[in-house]
């Protein structure tokens, strides 16, 4: 969004999905589950073990597929806690409510309907701050509608590419 508003003769479009424009403190509370923060709640439980307490959590990772959870458990545990705590510094403090007003080109913006990040109101909002975007709200449970509705994020963002033509 920072881009589309600084620099967008580089941009044809904007699409986003699932963003919310900051993280406000209830969310910032809820990742850290009972650590001093978010990022201490990643060095401190690791990768793995963050991601486990996460999924206990409604609007977070639905999918029902038996083996989606096992899988993504040990993909993100590739990665150490103090890899996923540094990414949990830079998305506490990212805030991108600034730019809104000032992006000028065409923006979709794909909302879940079930997020623990990002509430349909809030996608609402975003939408009324970005001139002429176009609002999608894609139902089904959770925040990564890009896993758990591909095909229809597809689909909408297929049919906004082609708008644009």
């Amino acid at each position: 969004m920072a881009n589309a508003d600084r620099y967008p003769e580089r941009l044809h479009s904007l699409t986003v999905c699932s963003t919310p424009t900051h993280l406000p403190e209830p969310a910032l509370r809820l990742f850290a589950f009972d650590r001093q923060d978010w990022p201490t709640a990643c060095r401190e439980l690791g990768s793995r073990g963050w991601a486990e307490a996460l999924s206990k959590f409604p609007g977070t990772i639905p999918i029902s597929d038996p083996a989606y959870l096992p899988w993504y458990l040990e993909t993100i545990n590739l990665s150490d806690g103090e890899g996923l705590a540094g990414y949990a510094e830079f998305l506490s403090t990212l805030d991108a409510r600034p730019y809104l007003e000032k992006i000028k080109i065409p923006t979709l913006i794909l909302a879940p309907s079930q997020s623990a990040a990002t509430k349909v109101e809030e996608q609402r909002w975003l939408a009324e701050k970005i001139s002429g975007a176009r609002l999608e709200i894609i139902e089904g449970p959770g925040h990564e509608i890009y896993v758990t509705q591909a095909k229809k994020c597809q689909e909408v963002f297929l049919d906004f590419l082609q708008q644009l033509s």
